[in-house]
């Protein structure tokens, strides 16, 4: 199962999700980069739960920070866990050959 602290690669979703995230084109820059697990969370009324990725953020200039893994560091992008789940799934079984 997916736990904070673990590693996963951003993605693009469909509007009409699990969880009801919306998708915007600012986090188009995230397919692929991988970031770092925060939180997973129901989401509001009864929605599917979502899942909190962490990217670093990137530095335009020299501020001596770029190597800081801190939170405060990061930019939180939300997306919607089946679909992360789906997604892990289907790499795994493209791995051993199966997809």
């Amino acid at each position: 199962m997916i736990k904070r602290g673990d590693k996963i690669k951003g993605f693009r979703f469909d509007e009409l999700n699990s969880a009801h995230v919306s998708w915007s084109e600012s986090k188009a820059q995230f397919i692929g980069v991988e970031g770092t697990v925060h939180k997973i969370a129901e989401g509001p009324h009864g929605v599917g739960p979502r899942i909190e990725i962490r990217f670093l953020r990137k530095w335009d200039g020299d501020y001596g920070n770029e190597s800081n893994t801190s939170w405060s560091n990061s930019i939180g992008v939300i997306y919607p866990l089946a679909e992360c789940i789906q997604l892990i799934r289907e790499e795994k079984l493209k791995q051993i050959g199966i997809k």
